[in-house]
Protein backbone atom coordinates (compact mmCIF):
# COMPACT_ATOMS: atom_id res chain seq x y z
CA UNK A 1 0.00 0.00 0.00
CA UNK A 2 1.51 3.03 -1.23
CA UNK A 3 3.06 5.68 1.93
CA UNK A 4 1.35 2.99 4.08
CA UNK A 5 2.84 3.91 7.92
CA UNK A 6 2.89 1.48 10.78
CA UNK A 7 3.25 2.45 14.14
CA UNK A 8 3.04 1.53 18.11
CA UNK A 9 2.14 3.16 21.34
CA UNK A 10 2.26 2.79 24.71
CA UNK A 11 0.81 5.38 27.29
CA UNK A 12 -0.02 5.43 31.34
CA UNK A 13 -2.99 7.77 32.69
CA UNK A 14 -4.06 8.89 35.82
CA UNK A 15 -7.80 10.09 36.29
CA UNK A 16 -9.66 11.60 39.02
CA UNK A 17 -13.83 11.83 38.18
CA UNK A 18 -16.78 13.06 39.72
CA UNK A 19 -20.05 10.71 37.50
CA UNK A 20 -23.14 9.83 38.53
CA UNK A 21 -23.71 6.11 39.70
CA UNK A 22 -26.85 4.45 37.73
CA UNK A 23 -29.08 2.33 38.92
CA UNK A 24 -29.46 -0.68 37.09
CA UNK A 25 -32.99 -0.80 37.69
CA UNK A 26 -33.78 2.88 37.00
CA UNK A 27 -34.24 4.52 33.71
CA UNK A 28 -32.84 7.75 33.77
CA UNK A 29 -35.09 10.87 32.67
CA UNK A 30 -35.37 14.62 32.96
CA UNK A 31 -37.95 13.80 35.85
CA UNK A 32 -35.51 12.14 38.52
CA UNK A 33 -32.22 13.85 37.03
CA UNK A 34 -31.31 13.77 40.75
CA UNK A 35 -32.29 9.78 41.09
CA UNK A 36 -28.51 9.06 40.81
CA UNK A 37 -25.59 8.67 43.48
CA UNK A 38 -22.72 11.06 43.28
CA UNK A 39 -19.23 9.32 43.45
CA UNK A 40 -15.57 10.11 42.56
CA UNK A 41 -13.72 7.47 40.33
CA UNK A 42 -10.54 7.17 40.17
CA UNK A 43 -8.47 5.32 37.36
CA UNK A 44 -4.96 4.30 36.72
CA UNK A 45 -5.54 3.37 32.62
CA UNK A 46 -1.92 1.49 30.86
CA UNK A 47 -2.56 1.63 27.32
CA UNK A 48 -0.74 -0.24 24.29
CA UNK A 49 -1.56 -0.57 20.67
CA UNK A 50 -0.31 -0.79 16.94
CA UNK A 51 -1.52 0.66 14.12
CA UNK A 52 -1.66 2.39 10.50
CA UNK A 53 -2.28 5.51 9.37
CA UNK A 54 -2.57 5.83 5.76
CA UNK A 55 -3.11 10.03 6.14
CA UNK A 56 -2.05 12.23 8.65
CA UNK A 57 -5.45 12.57 9.48
CA UNK A 58 -6.59 8.70 9.28
CA UNK A 59 -5.82 5.36 11.50
CA UNK A 60 -6.46 2.72 12.45
CA UNK A 61 -5.80 0.80 15.78
CA UNK A 62 -5.98 -2.34 17.67
CA UNK A 63 -4.49 -2.84 21.48
CA UNK A 64 -5.44 -3.36 25.04
CA UNK A 65 -6.23 -1.71 28.06
CA UNK A 66 -5.60 -2.39 31.71
CA UNK A 67 -7.94 0.00 34.23
CA UNK A 68 -7.57 -0.52 37.53
CA UNK A 69 -9.45 1.74 40.23
CA UNK A 70 -12.04 2.44 42.58
CA UNK A 71 -15.68 4.54 43.26
CA UNK A 72 -16.15 6.25 46.12
CA UNK A 73 -19.21 7.19 47.07
CA UNK A 74 -20.45 10.79 48.62
CA UNK A 75 -22.15 11.11 51.72
CA UNK A 76 -22.51 7.52 51.89
CA UNK A 77 -19.81 7.50 54.91
CA UNK A 78 -16.80 6.66 52.31
CA UNK A 79 -18.44 3.43 50.65
CA UNK A 80 -16.40 2.30 47.92
CA UNK A 81 -15.45 -0.76 45.84
CA UNK A 82 -12.24 -1.65 43.33
CA UNK A 83 -12.79 -2.02 40.21
CA UNK A 84 -10.21 -3.83 37.37
CA UNK A 85 -10.88 -4.10 33.59
CA UNK A 86 -8.56 -6.11 30.77
CA UNK A 87 -9.86 -4.72 27.78
CA UNK A 88 -8.97 -5.30 24.27
CA UNK A 89 -10.25 -3.08 21.06
CA UNK A 90 -10.68 -1.91 17.75
CA UNK A 91 -10.37 1.68 17.06
CA UNK A 92 -10.98 3.61 13.73
CA UNK A 93 -10.31 7.67 13.66
CA UNK A 94 -10.57 10.40 10.80
CA UNK A 95 -9.93 13.88 11.64
CA UNK A 96 -10.16 16.42 9.05
CA UNK A 97 -11.44 19.66 11.45
CA UNK A 98 -9.64 22.65 10.77
CA UNK A 99 -10.72 23.77 14.28
CA UNK A 100 -11.64 21.45 17.42
CA UNK A 101 -13.36 23.45 19.35
CA UNK A 102 -15.26 26.12 16.67
CA UNK A 103 -14.23 24.19 13.25
CA UNK A 104 -15.44 25.95 10.15
CA UNK A 105 -15.39 22.80 7.81
CA UNK A 106 -14.35 19.17 8.14
CA UNK A 107 -15.00 15.62 9.51
CA UNK A 108 -14.47 14.15 12.68
CA UNK A 109 -15.09 10.71 12.88
CA UNK A 110 -14.16 8.30 15.66
CA UNK A 111 -15.41 4.34 15.65
CA UNK A 112 -14.42 1.74 19.26
CA UNK A 113 -15.29 -1.63 19.67
CA UNK A 114 -14.05 -2.83 23.01
CA UNK A 115 -14.26 -6.72 24.87
CA UNK A 116 -13.87 -6.09 28.43
CA UNK A 117 -13.26 -9.01 31.03
CA UNK A 118 -14.11 -7.03 34.26
CA UNK A 119 -13.59 -7.89 38.52
CA UNK A 120 -15.41 -5.39 41.57
CA UNK A 121 -14.29 -6.32 45.01
CA UNK A 122 -16.21 -4.63 47.24
CA UNK A 123 -14.82 -5.59 50.79
CA UNK A 124 -14.01 -9.26 50.55
CA UNK A 125 -16.34 -9.80 48.10
CA UNK A 126 -15.59 -10.31 44.54
CA UNK A 127 -17.54 -10.09 41.61
CA UNK A 128 -16.08 -11.13 37.64
CA UNK A 129 -17.70 -10.60 34.66
CA UNK A 130 -17.43 -9.52 31.11
CA UNK A 131 -18.65 -6.93 29.11
CA UNK A 132 -18.80 -5.15 25.18
CA UNK A 133 -18.10 -1.69 24.36
CA UNK A 134 -19.42 0.45 21.31
CA UNK A 135 -18.93 3.96 20.63
CA UNK A 136 -19.13 6.29 17.63
CA UNK A 137 -18.61 10.29 17.86
CA UNK A 138 -19.16 12.62 14.65
CA UNK A 139 -19.19 15.80 14.35
CA UNK A 140 -19.33 17.76 11.01
CA UNK A 141 -19.00 21.61 9.87
CA UNK A 142 -19.51 23.11 6.59
CA UNK A 143 -19.18 27.12 5.96
CA UNK A 144 -20.59 29.43 3.39
CA UNK A 145 -19.84 33.39 3.61
CA UNK A 146 -20.27 34.04 7.44
CA UNK A 147 -22.92 30.85 7.96
CA UNK A 148 -21.78 27.65 9.14
CA UNK A 149 -23.33 24.34 10.03
CA UNK A 150 -22.57 22.34 11.76
CA UNK A 151 -23.89 18.89 13.13
CA UNK A 152 -22.96 15.96 15.81
CA UNK A 153 -23.77 12.11 16.21
CA UNK A 154 -22.77 10.31 19.03
CA UNK A 155 -24.31 6.61 19.97
CA UNK A 156 -22.51 4.29 22.28
CA UNK A 157 -23.11 1.46 24.99
CA UNK A 158 -21.52 -0.16 28.10
CA UNK A 159 -22.98 -3.07 29.23
CA UNK A 160 -21.00 -3.63 32.24
CA UNK A 161 -22.41 -0.41 33.92
CA UNK A 162 -19.23 0.71 35.63
CA UNK A 163 -18.47 3.45 33.04
CA UNK A 164 -21.81 4.85 31.92
CA UNK A 165 -22.29 6.94 29.59
CA UNK A 166 -23.09 10.19 30.55
CA UNK A 167 -25.15 13.19 29.11
CA UNK A 168 -25.40 17.06 29.97
CA UNK A 169 -24.49 20.42 29.34
CA UNK A 170 -24.24 23.09 26.62
CA UNK A 171 -24.43 21.31 23.31
CA UNK A 172 -24.84 17.73 25.13
CA UNK A 173 -28.39 18.22 25.70
CA UNK A 174 -28.54 21.90 26.90
CA UNK A 175 -30.59 22.69 29.61
CA UNK A 176 -29.37 20.31 32.45
CA UNK A 177 -26.48 20.73 34.12
CA UNK A 178 -22.85 18.81 32.80
CA UNK A 179 -22.90 15.10 32.45
CA UNK A 180 -26.06 15.05 34.90
CA UNK A 181 -27.80 12.26 33.47
CA UNK A 182 -26.18 8.64 32.88
CA UNK A 183 -27.10 5.42 31.63
CA UNK A 184 -25.63 2.16 30.21
CA UNK A 185 -26.42 3.29 26.75
CA UNK A 186 -26.28 6.77 24.54
CA UNK A 187 -28.03 8.16 21.77
CA UNK A 188 -27.80 12.12 20.73
CA UNK A 189 -27.63 14.61 18.11
CA UNK A 190 -27.23 17.64 17.05
CA UNK A 191 -27.52 20.69 14.72
CA UNK A 192 -25.33 24.09 15.30
CA UNK A 193 -25.79 26.95 13.26
CA UNK A 194 -22.72 29.77 13.99
CA UNK A 195 -23.11 33.45 12.12
CA UNK A 196 -19.74 35.11 12.20
CA UNK A 197 -20.13 38.68 12.87
CA UNK A 198 -17.12 40.39 12.33
CA UNK A 199 -13.37 39.52 12.54
CA UNK A 200 -10.93 42.03 13.78
CA UNK A 201 -7.24 41.24 13.39
CA UNK A 202 -4.59 42.25 16.14
CA UNK A 203 -1.47 41.53 14.51
CA UNK A 204 -0.39 38.69 16.68
CA UNK A 205 -3.93 36.71 16.24
CA UNK A 206 -7.31 37.64 14.45
CA UNK A 207 -10.36 37.19 17.08
CA UNK A 208 -14.11 36.70 15.55
CA UNK A 209 -17.50 37.30 17.11
CA UNK A 210 -20.18 35.10 16.61
CA UNK A 211 -23.50 34.28 17.61
CA UNK A 212 -25.86 31.35 17.18
CA UNK A 213 -28.32 28.14 18.28
CA UNK A 214 -28.28 24.67 18.15
CA UNK A 215 -31.59 21.87 17.82
CA UNK A 216 -30.74 18.71 20.13
CA UNK A 217 -32.18 15.01 20.56
CA UNK A 218 -31.16 12.40 22.79
CA UNK A 219 -30.77 10.91 25.98
CA UNK A 220 -29.44 8.08 27.99
CA UNK A 221 -30.95 4.89 28.79
CA UNK A 222 -30.66 0.92 30.18
CA UNK A 223 -32.83 -1.50 28.57
CA UNK A 224 -32.86 -1.86 24.74
CA UNK A 225 -35.61 -0.87 23.78
CA UNK A 226 -37.56 0.25 20.44
CA UNK A 227 -36.81 3.61 19.20
CA UNK A 228 -40.11 4.72 19.70
CA UNK A 229 -40.33 4.02 23.19
CA UNK A 230 -36.51 5.25 24.21
CA UNK A 231 -36.49 8.23 26.96
CA UNK A 232 -35.00 10.66 24.46
CA UNK A 233 -35.65 14.31 24.72
CA UNK A 234 -35.53 17.76 22.37
CA UNK A 235 -33.22 20.51 23.87
CA UNK A 236 -31.90 23.86 22.25
CA UNK A 237 -29.37 26.50 22.97
CA UNK A 238 -28.47 30.06 22.33
CA UNK A 239 -25.26 31.70 22.24
CA UNK A 240 -22.74 34.32 21.44
CA UNK A 241 -19.36 34.31 22.76
CA UNK A 242 -15.37 35.84 21.30
CA UNK A 243 -12.48 33.94 19.79
CA UNK A 244 -9.25 34.59 21.91
CA UNK A 245 -5.57 33.50 21.87
CA UNK A 246 -6.13 31.00 24.35
CA UNK A 247 -9.35 30.00 23.29
CA UNK A 248 -13.50 30.62 22.95
CA UNK A 249 -14.90 33.01 25.68
CA UNK A 250 -18.88 31.74 25.58
CA UNK A 251 -22.16 32.55 27.05
CA UNK A 252 -25.13 30.19 26.32
CA UNK A 253 -28.47 29.58 27.26
CA UNK A 254 -30.03 25.87 26.57
CA UNK A 255 -33.83 24.61 27.34
CA UNK A 256 -34.70 21.19 27.22
CA UNK A 257 -38.88 20.35 26.50
CA UNK A 258 -39.28 19.37 30.03
CA UNK A 259 -38.62 23.52 31.10
CA UNK A 260 -35.08 22.73 32.34
CA UNK A 261 -32.76 25.48 32.00
CA UNK A 262 -29.57 26.34 32.96
CA UNK A 263 -26.85 29.54 31.91
CA UNK A 264 -23.30 28.09 30.93
CA UNK A 265 -19.99 29.93 30.35
CA UNK A 266 -16.89 28.80 29.02
CA UNK A 267 -13.18 30.28 28.57
CA UNK A 268 -10.71 28.46 26.55
CA UNK A 269 -11.93 24.88 27.00
CA UNK A 270 -13.75 22.67 25.09
CA UNK A 271 -18.02 22.77 25.88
Amino acid sequence: IKDQEWFGLLSAEYQIADKNFIFPDQEPSLDNIDLFIPATYTDYTFDGSFGWQPHLWQEFRMGMRYIVGDTEFKGNNGFSFKRESKEGYLRYSLDTLDDFLLPKKGNLLEVELALADNVIKILDDEDAGSSTHFDIHWTGAYTVGKHTVMGKLELGSESSGIAPKEIGGFLNLSGIPKNSMAGEKKAFTAAIYRYHLLEQDFGLFTSSVFVGGSLEYGGVFNESLPINELPLYRAGSLFGGITTPIGPLLLAYGRTEKANNSFYVSFGSAF
